[in-house]
Parts: structure tokens; C-alpha cells; sequence
């Protein structure tokens, strides 16, 4: 689905009754230039069982239980080994056709904790080993869940807690399938050894008022799978599906517009920035969810998912706000996401910004997993904030990152960063231009913002005036560990750019770089000196000396 659709369809959502909140209100922290109060989405609890199936019951199309790679990373969570040059070369290489990549654009580019090589197109998966020549390509035939290789679920036993639920009632499909939209891979993340994870667009019927609920038909496409490597060079390919953890009447998460993997602070933990809302997985722990004899495909509750999956977050803004409730709910697109030296999340989508704290458990049963904490999720005594909501104009209380007219009107961050002096960055770069709705401005270039959480205090930039871009819509960003800052344009290749000296360097297409046309950047910190993965919309470059 093209970018204008997707971004469209997030606002309407955003009043859809299926944003509902459910559970207590939080109470809100003291407003300040980084306070505010949020919650998570929800609704009623769980519909239906709790579990189902045999417990060692694997899905139809799992290989055999020990297939793949077994679980990475050290078994006291301390962080992995990481260091020195790693296996590829010192120079920077860019790989295209001649390498065995056969579609454009790339869509993204990482390596896992093996160091083997990712590469993505909307259409295929591609894998470099080091030491080998060519990339090797998986597509639905080795197992992805493409637009033509489903998954089939059954939804049969989904029901209201209580006739009077705020939902509509489940349609209980069964069977009802679910794969990736025809559009593709949007995104793409090294994990683990030999690991990696692939995110897809959903599809949606947007005049449909049941849009991300259990009534909706698309709610099982999109998502994300997790691609292992097995020994004999073929893949194990499991999707996770992100329902929400407060109730099965929630599918919002279909849009994968962002994956971040903590190799780190935290090791093994992945964070997807979707369509609507930020979702945590803790891969390690995810088992296939068992078929139960006599159902014609798989079955999920979100008590299911609680040792894998956290689903989900978001800070918020309103339409013409400040917020009453839940009407003119505006959240999503959270393109933005990045940690930061504390493994805290920094987030910015297209209305909204904030910083989630860390916390060890998905979810508790006095509520203090990660999904479950509402306003506590970004306590600034603790070093979290949200940005959005409650704005009064004027650049005061909560602004979403700029000093905008209104609360709801558009910021559309493209990207986050956080830099070794630990500012927060922000920057603005819409996919596509809309117009005003309502009361509230429509999309336009923000440009570049910094954030200092000890001092409250905001600096902006202008993308070609200060940074020096070429252009004022900025498609990717990155901190680098010298402190410099990487800013990609849609349109106009990359700028190394330093905030305290100002001094700049620009690489473009046919001087380092295949092509101006950007699509993601990505900073690889498991090899020294790092590798800076540009993808770009003909081929995909390795950058291990910046100018």
C-alpha cells in the first residue's frame, strides 16, 4: 500500500472506536516541556479461553521443533562479544545486480549477530554470508509469508467479556488467513546469530469502522517473521502476529514502518514501530501457538503471547486537542524509534513523540509489564517523557517536539536518534503531502530537533540552511559514535553533519553512493569501526570509512 493510503487511514483509525482504552486511568505527571499523560490502547480483557491446544502442539506450517539455529545470546543476558573489524572489508562496498540482487528498490540492509548480510527489496529476502560472492534469495518458497503463502488462523471462539463491551462483536472466522500485504517487505532487522526479521505492510479497508478489530478481515495480514538460518543453508520462518495484549478485539499493528534490535543494552529484545502503535518482542522466548485438534488453523489470545510479545504502546495527540477521552485520538506511524545508552525506547510518529522506559517483564499480573503502564511508561523522573498531548499552542506544556499551531496537526517524524552527549533528535520528513483536516495543518517539513531532558530545552535546525542538505524533507537519521550526525534525503544522498563544530561532508549518488534516492539507513555497532548500511533505490552500500 502506497505511503499517502497508509498515512490517510492512520487518522481515521485514530477515531474508530476500535482505539478504545480500556482498564484504569492512569494519572497524569506533572506537565512539563517533556510530561504529559498516555495510556495504551485495550478495551475489554481477553474474549474466550485463556489457553488452547496441547502446550507441545506446533502450527502447520513450523518445521520440525529443534529446526533453526538454537536460542542466541549468553544465558545470564549479559551482552554478546562483540569488537573488532568483523569479516567484511575495510573499503566501502555498494552490492547490487552483479551480486545477485535482482529487484529494486532496497528496502533495507542489516547484519546479524553472526555477521552475516541482509538485504531486503519489497519482493525478496537476501542473504551474504561472509566469504561468499553472491546473495542467496528467499522468497515464499523458502517460507516467507508473502502475499501468496498465508497462514491460515481460526477465530471461532472470540467473544465479548460483556454484551455491553465497547467493541463490535467478533466475526469468528474460521478459517481465516493471513500473510503480507502485495505490497511487500517494508523493513528489515539483523537479530541474533544467523537471525533476522522481516516486516510487511497489512492491508486495510479503511471506510470499514471495524478496522483493527476481531470483525475485521485483514486483521491477520502484515506483521512481521522471524527468519532463522538452519544448517543446510534453508530458513525456519515463524510469523508473529501482533495482537494486543489487553484484548483479542485488538489487531491495530499491521504496518511495519520500523525495526530496532537491542544487541546491547539489552540483549535480544526487538521493538516494531507500526501503523498505530510500538510493540516489544522478546524473540528468545517465542514458541509457535499450538493448533487444537478439530480447528482448521491456528488460534490466538494475548495470554498466549505474554512471554514473547508486548504489544503495544504509544504516545498521543488529539485533534484540535487537548485530549477529552478518547475522541480525536491521533496516534501512529511511528516511523522514529532509536535507544538510548539506557536501552530506553525514543519514539516519534506522525503527531506524536515520546521516550518509553525499559522495563524487564512483558506483562505482570499487577500491571507493570511493559504494555501494561499506561502513563507510567514515560515517567520523566525516571527519564521517559511524552510529547503531544496536552498542548495548548504557544510552545508551552507538552509540545509534539515543534512549537505547531495546534495540538494534532502534523509533525511526521521520519527518525530518531540519540547522541553519546545523550540530546534526543528528532526529524521531520513526511512520505507524502496532505492537505489540512479540520482544524489541524497538514503535512510539511518540520525540519531537525534536539531535545535535552536535563535542561527542558529544545534547539532547532533547518535541514539546508544549518545541516546543509539539499533538501528540507529528511527521510533517515543516525548518531554515529563520534558524535556526528548521518542525515539521509529522499532526494539527495547523504550529509555528515556535527552539531558542535557544524562542519559538514556530503556523499551523493555516483560518489559513494549508487543513487540520491535514499530508503533507510542503519549503524552496525557489533564491528569497530561500525558499518553505516545505506539502502538505497538501486543498490545497497556498506560504509565502513565516512568522509
Amino acid at each position: 500500500m502506497g505511503g499517502s493510503l497508509r498515512i490517510l487511514a492512520v487518522a481515521m483509525c485514530a477515531v474508530a472506536v476500535a482505539c478504545a482504552r480500556g482498564g484504569d486511568p492512569v494519572t497524569p505527571p506533572p506537565v512539563t516541556d517533556g510530561g504529559g499523560d498516555v495510556g495504551t490502547d485495550g478495551g475489554t480483557p481477553d474474549g474466550g479461553p485463556p489457553d488452547a491446544g496441547p502446550p507441545d502442539a506446533g502450527p502447520p506450517d513450523a518445521g520440525p521443533p529443534d529446526a533453526g539455529p538454537p536460542d542466541a545470546g549468553p544465558p545470564d543476558g549479559g551482552p554478546p562479544a562483540f569488537g573488532g573489524p568483523g569479516p567484511w572489508p575495510m573499503q566501502n562496498v555498494t552490492y547490487g545486480l552483479n551480486d545477485g540482487i535482482f529487484e529494486t528498490p532496497i528496502v533495507g540492509m542489516s547484519t546479524d549477530e553472526s555477521q552475516n548480510l541482509w538485504v531486503a527489496t519489497h519482493q525478496a529476502l537476501y542473504l551474504l554470508k561472509p566469504g561468499q560472492k553472491k546473495f542467496t534469495r528467499f522468497d515464499s518458497k523458502a517460507g516467507l509469508h508473502f502475499a501468496d503463502n498465508p497462514i491460515t488462523y481460526c477465530d471461532r471462539d472470540y467473544a465479548k467479556d460483556k454484551p455491553s463491551d465497547p467493541v463490535p462483536e467478533p466475526d469468528r472466522a474460521c478459517p481465516i488467513s493471513g500473510a503480507a500485504d502485495p505490497s511487500g517487505i517494508s523493513e528489515i532487522v539483523g537479530g541474533g546469530p544467523d537471525e533476522v526479521f522481516v516486516g510487511y505492510n497489512g492491508t486495510h479497508d479503511w471506510s470499514d469502522s471495524n478496522d483493527g478489530t476481531w470483525a475485521d478481515k485483514f486483521r491477520h495480514t502484515g506483521m512481521l517473521d522471524r527468519v532463522r538460518l538452519k544448517a543446510d543453508g534453508s530458513v525456519q520462518v515463524d510469523m508473529l502476529q501482533m495482537l494486543s495484549g489487553d484484548s483479542a478485539a485488538f489487531w491495530h499493528n499491521r504496518d511495519v514502518m520500523r525495526l530496532v534490535y537491542d544487541h546491547l543494552k539489552h540483549p535480544h529484545e526487538l521493538y516494531v514501530g507500526t501503523n498505530h502503535g510500538i510493540t516489544r518482542f522478546t524473540p528468545d522466548k517465542f514458541k509457535p501457538i499450538p493448533v487444537r485438534n478439530g480447528y482448521q488453523g491456528i488460534e490466538m489470545f494475548p495470554s498466549m503471547t505474554y512471554d514473547w510479545m508486548s504489544d503495544h504502546l504509544h504516545p498521543q495527540a488529539c485533534s484540535c486537542g487537548p485530549c477529552q477521552g478518547e475522541t480525536g485520538l491521533l496516534l501512529g506511524d511511528w516511523r522514529g524509534l532509536a535507544l538510548d545508552t539506557d536501552g530506553n525506547l525514543l519514539v516519534g510518529g506522525r503527531w506524536a513523540a515520546g521516550k518509553i522506559l525499559w522495563v524487564k517483564e512483558n506483562w505482570t499480573a499487577d500491571k507493570k509489564g511493559w504494555f501494561q503502564r499506561g502513563g507510567d511508561s514515560y515517567k520523566p523522573e525516571l527519564g521517559g517523557f511524552n510529547m503531544g498531548d496536552k498542548y495548548l499552542g504557544g510552545c508551552g506544556g507538552s509540545r509534539p517536539v515543534w512549537c505547531v499551531a495546534t495540538e494534532g496537526d502534523v509533525i511526521a517524524v521520519s527518525a530518531t536518534t540519540v547522541t553519546p552527549d545523550g540530546l534526543n533528535w528528532f526529524a521531520s520528513g513526511p512520505y507524502s503531502y496532505q492537505g489540512p483536516r479540520g482544524c489541524n495543518a497538514g503535512d510539511r517539513d518540520l525540519g531537525v530537533a534536539s531535545y535535552d531532558q536535563k535542561k527542558f530545552q529544545f534547539t532547532y535546525y533547518s535541514p539546508t540552511a544549518d545541516i546543509g542538505m539539499a533538501e528540507t524533507n529528511v527521510r533517515d537519521m543516525l548518531a554515529l559514535p563520534d558524535g556526528r550526525i548521518v542525515f539521509a534525503g529522499p532526494n539527495s544522498g547523504l550529509v555528515f553533519w556535527d552539531p558542535k563544530t557544524k562542519a559538514r561532508k556530503v556523499m551523493r549518488g555516483g560518489s559513494g553512493l549508487p543513487d540520491d534516492a535514499v530508503q533507510r539507513l542503519e549503524l552496525d555497532l557489533m564491528v569497530n569501526p561500525p558499518t553505516l548500511h545505506v539502502s538505497t533505490n538501486s543498490g545497497a552500500t556498506s560504509i565502513r570509512i565516512t568522509p
